[in-house]
């Protein structure tokens, strides 16, 4: 048996199940219009109040650039898990523009909340 019928033939029987409603709920609300719009409109916001933060007269001295530091290496840790997220579900993901749009904005938008919220929790416990 050569590799292509073996690594066919595992594919047949450990490959995903399209047919699976779950699937198909998700890739019909990744595929949908409006989500690209909410998607859009939460990346805009995350980054505008990020930014805000930053620019503030406690995110621009020594314990708001350490609180801004620490945050980013959180948010790091959690785009390196979700781009590998992504990248096992890269020929689903490239569908579709909508699909491929929604995909990248969650990556974007997983970032960006998971540094505000490290910026919430570290401006408390510092």
């Amino acid at each position: 048996m050569s590799y292509d019928e073996y690594y066919k033939k595992a594919f047949e029987l450990n490959g995903p199940n399209y047919d699976h409603p779950v699937y198909q709920a998700v890739l019909g609300l990744l595929n949908s219009e409006w989500l690209v719009w909410v998607n859009w409109v939460l990346a805009i916001v995350v980054f505008v109040v990020f930014l805000a933060y930053c620019l503030s007269k406690e995110g621009r001295d020594e314990r708001g650039r350490a609180i801004i530091g620490s945050a980013c290496l959180y948010g790091t840790m959690v785009l390196f898990v979700l781009i590998n997220i992504l990248s096992q579900f890269s020929l689903t993901a490239m569908s579709s523009l909508a699909v491929f749009s929604n995909c990248l904005r969650l990556v974007f938008n997983g970032y960006f909340l998971t540094v505000l919220i490290s910026i919430a929790v570290l401006r408390k416990r510092r």
